[in-house]
């Protein structure tokens, strides 16, 4: 499976989970965003939700910002 899904993160949740809505997924995490640790944690919950590998999952788009695009790579 090849897939590219448009991420917004909301950060300093007080729910860890995932909603989609109107086609994007809303990653709601305990992390803040320092030193990449909201990046990692929406890895690893976008990889939970798809049932994928965390090295499966890689952000291409908005390193820095709420808005993110990833990159799922994997053969399931």
């Amino acid at each position: 499976m090849r897939k590219i899904i448009e991420v917004k993160v909301h950060t300093g949740s007080s729910k860890r989970k995932i909603e989609i809505k109107n086609g994007t997924y809303h990653i709601y995490t305990h992390a803040n965003p320092v030193q990449g640790k909201a990046n990692k944690d929406a890895i690893e919950l976008v990889a939970d939700y798809l049932g994928v590998a965390k090295s499966a999952v890689s952000i291409i788009r908005g390193v820095k910002s709420k808005n993110k695009a990833f990159k799922i790579n994997s053969d399931t």
